[in-house]
């Protein structure tokens, strides 16, 4: 929903100042982030956080890092393997929806292997649903970044208005197809 107001002071008590308003209100989304290090959330009645937990502004956990690995198929479970960069997607096909109603695209911190689908690297955009949405080399490949370094990392990530994923890296890097050096928290397409 979307607010948008005009008010005049009507009638004017002085034609010299009058006043007027113009406002406009639109519902903020949730922010959703994760944490460098785990903590224990007295707000939440002592509940243990770890740092591969989605959390959300409102003080409540979004999904714990079990819940958005459960499906790539990594055995035998294992502890949390970190959290960086998270992209809330609208309500699946498959109607498999969790706690949000939204599939999850994200990215870990450590490297493992998925008996599924085989290794999964930190800066691999991975889904909740069980799949790997873009190999790390994939979203830095068109940069021809120099030298060859296997993984620069994924910090954030965010679908654009044209539906391309946007995303920035920990480490910066030489881009050879555009000649300039990338920084670490540049926004890429």
């Amino acid at each position: 929903p979307w607010i948008e107001i005009d008010l005049i002071q009507l009638p004017p008590t002085d034609p010299l100042h009058t006043f007027s308003m113009h406002l406009v209100a639109a519902p903020w989304p949730e922010i959703w982030f994760s944490t460098e290090t785990g903590f224990t959330s007295s707000a939440m009645g002592m509940a243990s956080v770890s740092e591969g937990d989605l959390l959300s502004a409102t003080g409540r956990i979004v999904r714990r890092n079990q819940q958005l690995t459960a499906r790539l198929g990594i055995m035998p479970p294992v502890p949390d393997i970190g959290l960086d960069a998270v992209i809330g997607r609208a309500p699946a096909a498959s109607g498999v929806a969790g706690s949000c109603g939204c599939r999850i695209w994200f990215s870990s911190r450590e490297d493992i292997v998925s008996e599924r689908l085989g290794p999964l690297r930190n800066g691999d955009l991975l889904s909740s649903e069980g799949a790997i949405v873009r190999r790390h080399t994939d979203l830095i490949g068109p940069f021809s970044p120099q030298p060859p370094i296997p993984q620069f990392g994924l910090d954030a990530a965010a679908i654009g208005p044209d539906g391309a994923i946007l995303f920035s890296t920990e480490d910066g890097f030489f881009s050879e197809s555009l000649g300039v050096m990338i920084s670490d928290g540049d926004l890429l397409d």
